[in-house]
């Protein structure tokens, strides 16, 4: 009886402190790295809250583009893999979630996973999605992936944004 209850209090802990992300380090530039499954709030503390904050701030939203999108995402879901360690993450990441976040886009409906230099997490998060290229946005409407930017934007953030969504079912 002992026995099971030990095994039950480490069955209960498991899962009750089971991390969805590691923070390691970037063996290439020997600095902190994120990978697995993170939230905003990661990005924006410690070691890369600098680069995070800075690049949300200073980029200026295309409003005019932005009043054009219909903001019904009930059927919008958004998958975004990054790298830390990656430049064109620090670019394009932190504006893109300030986007949404001017559109009220729900954080529910939005996943943020991080990967290393071999576009692995820490488990099979990204298995299947063919990720060569970070920052990944990966756009599905009815759990259907209907179109993606891969690295940087064609026309820029705004305006790739409003075709994605505004593209006919």
């Amino acid at each position: 009886m002992k026995y099971i209850a030990v095994l039950i209090f480490v069955l209960i802990s498991n899962v009750m402190f089971s991390q969805d992300y590691v923070l390691t380090t970037d063996d290439k530039k020997n600095e902190p790295m994120l990978m697995g499954t993170i939230t905003r709030s990661l990005l924006m503390e410690n070691s890369f809250g600098d680069w995070f904050n800075k690049s949300y701030e200073i980029h200026k939203l295309d409003r005019k583009t932005l009043n054009k999108v219909n903001n019904d995402f009930s059927n919008l879901k958004i998958l975004i893999i990054l790298g830390t360690w990656c430049g064109d993450s620090h670019e394009f990441v932190p504006p893109f979630l300030k986007i949404l976040d001017s559109l009220s886009f729900p954080e529910s409906n939005l996943k943020l996973i991080c990967v290393n230099r071999q576009k692995q997490g820490i488990a099979d998060e990204v298995k299947g999605l063919e990720v060569k290229l970070v920052p990944l946005f990966i756009f599905y409407r009815d759990d259907k992936e209907i179109d993606r930017i891969t690295e940087s934007p064609k026309e820029g953030l705004e305006k790739d944004f409003l075709r994605i969504t505004s593209e006919k079912q």
